[in-house]
């Protein structure tokens, strides 16, 4: 009985191919969403996956890319299966790294002959495309990513709305208040000075400076959740005077408690110690050393907070997070507010359940800002305004971190776009768009140019003796072998299957074939797991040079006459380099 993985939103679907599976005598594991289907993948190590393209959230292609790109998922075959009546689908599909595709709704008999063969290692996985064909999908594949990105800029310039509507709330109560209230022109000038800053770390550091300089404060700190310690550690300040107890406040006692949990403002003045001294008169005295250390009747504690991860729905991703196994929002808030605070093991429970807290995709606390201010300035007007310019520096820290991921995605598609994902090579693609660049560069120059191509030797039969992951280590460090021998301007590409290629610029045959030596040498004299179990009891490549102009015009020739020259070593007896 195989295990097959089903990745699909669709109940009618599921339920469908559910009862074919389980008919032909093999276990389904079913997944709703990509996430969950990744997660499965792991967990059950299943024989064959089913991929819908079209899944919420992140879709089918971008999850059959995180299959190929991973160690232990790589090499399961994935089969798309869609709905979707677009002729290029089938395109996109193996352009991404599917191994089969399949179209709603199924024929009965054809999927159960379609499956079994892919179960039974009938079908070869991932057959090379024709180039003209592959070229087609993979652009058409970077123009989804693309489209992909566009969507995550949208997100970006959806952020930049919601600061620029901050920024026009604060600039309608300069208006109404122009005349007798100079406080929120300075407000407006701060909060644009916070918007010019592309770095959270610096905006921590500059923020209680300019609070103090242009808001007349007595002083500022910005804090940090320290979760080790459970404490609110200073990180920037301004007219503070430094002192241990206010340096690290702990919050497992009240106020600060409510600020880190209920992440709400709140102010310690002389109404609150009126209130105290007829509860509690323990906790001015402990919240006397803060009050000194910032050098003001009224200590004001502002959170900065972002938005949630999960906001437009549930979000969390942590399998040992009890939020994702009971799918609830709350869960966590739920646990820490119902703890009994009086308790004996309040501090232990707490920690206890703090740990999963501080990492659900809910927790939105940023820092704490907390501000020294005179008692005369605290009216409910300079309230909202404090609290407005906080929700701006908490929706820049936000957008900073939107920025950085939408960054970050950028840079990770154009390198899936150009890289091997098992070696970390360049593909073919970009090697053939950089060979021919390199000969046209070289006739424009009158320079010569080398090309090596190496395969490895009886890899079939290693793979057929030892698995596919053995094989797939094998490719890896070959790749690291490779990259220690060539220089920075060379470009070594995974060419396909066990075969890579090596652009060498300005390098005439003489220089190309003692490099191709050295490269022979130190794979032969390389241990590599199970080599013994080779035809003849080593692991070993065969080379092949060919070089611009002596011996091809074009960069298409140059390959050819490389190759040819590869199968000379192969035929040759094998780990040999030969030279056109």
């Amino acid at each position: 009985m195989k295990k097959i993985l089903y990745i699909e939103d669709d109940p009618v679907s599921m339920v469908l191919i559910t009862k074919i599976v389980e008919k032909m005598g093999h276990q389904i594991i079913p997944a709703l969403n990509s996430e969950e289907g990744i997660a499965k993948a792991y967990a059950y190590k299943p024989d064959l996956i089913l991929m819908d393209i079209f899944l919420p959230g992140v879709d089918g292609l971008e999850t059959t890319m995180h299959i190929r790109s991973s160690d232990k998922l790589s090499h399961i075959p994935v089969i798309a299966i869609t709905a979707g009546q677009s002729p290029g689908d089938q395109e996109l599909a193996m352009a991404a790294g599917c191994d089969g595709f399949l179209k709603k709704p199924v024929d009965v008999n054809r999927f159960v002959n379609y499956i079994t063969e892919h179960l039974e290692g009938k079908v070869q996985i991932r057959n090379k495309f024709d180039p003209q064909e592959e070229n087609i999908g993979l652009k058409k594949f970077s123009q989804r990513l693309v489209q992909r990105l566009t969507n995550k800029i949208h997100e970006l310039s959806h952020a930049n709305a919601e600061l620029e509507i901050a920024n026009r709330t604060l600039d309608k109560l300069v208006k109404d208040v122009r005349d007798n209230n100079s406080d929120l022109l300075q407000f407006n000038y701060a909060a644009n000075q916070i918007l010019t800053l592309s770095a959270r770390e610096k905006l921590y550091q500059y923020l209680p400076n300019l609070i103090c300089d242009q808001l007349n404060m007595l002083s500022a700190a910005v804090y940090v959740v320290n979760e080790r310690h459970m404490t609110l550690d200073i990180y920037s300040h301004s007219h503070v005077k430094t002192h241990p107890d206010s340096d690290h406040i702990s919050f497992i006692h009240p106020p600060f408690f409510d600020i880190v949990y209920y992440q709400e403002p709140y102010l310690f003045d002389k109404h609150w110690s009126q209130a105290a001294q007829k509860v509690d008169e323990s906790m001015i005295s402990k919240l006397t050393p803060i009050k000194e250390a910032f050098q003001a009747q009224a200590v004001y504690f502002l959170p900065i907070i972002g938005r949630p991860a999960g906001h437009n729905g549930f979000d969390c991703q942590n399998q040992d997070c009890q939020a994702f196994s009971n799918q609830d929002l709350n869960w966590w808030n739920k646990q820490i507010h119902n703890l009994d605070r009086q308790g004996l093991y309040f501090e232990t429970q707490l920690r206890q359940v703090s740990e999963f807290y501080f990492n659900c995709c809910l927790y939105r606390l940023k820092g704490v800002l907390v501000l020294g201010i005179q008692d005369e300035r605290l009216d409910e007007t300079f309230r909202q305004m404090v609290q407005s310019f906080v929700r701006t520096v908490g929706l820049t820290i936000e957008n900073i971190q939107l920025y950085d991921d939408v960054k970050d995605s950028y840079l990770q598609a154009e390198k899936q776009a150009v890289t091997d994902g098992l070696t970390g090579v360049f593909n073919y693609r970009y090697f053939q768009h950089q060979l021919e660049r390199e000969i046209k560069r070289s006739k424009r120059h009158w320079a010569k140019a080398s090309l090596i191509m190496l395969d490895i030797d009886f890899f079939k039969s290693y793979n057929d003796q030892n698995g596919h992951p053995a094989g797939d280590q094998v490719l890896k460090r070959l790749a690291e072998i490779l990259n220690s021998c060539i220089r920075t301007s060379d470009i070594l590409a995974r060419y396909g299957g066990e075969e890579f290629s090596l652009i060498l610029p300005e390098t005439p045959k003489p220089s190309a074939i003692k490099l191709a030596e050295k490269i022979r040498v130190l794979i032969q004299e390389e241990i590599f797991p199970h080599e013994k179990t080779q035809p003849n009891g080593d692991l070993t490549v065969s080379l092949g040079v060919a070089t611009f102009p002596d011996d091809a015009q074009t960069w298409d020739e140059l390959v050819q006459k490389a190759d040819e020259q590869l199968y000379v070593s192969k035929h040759a007896g094998r780990n040999k380099v030969s030279f056109a």
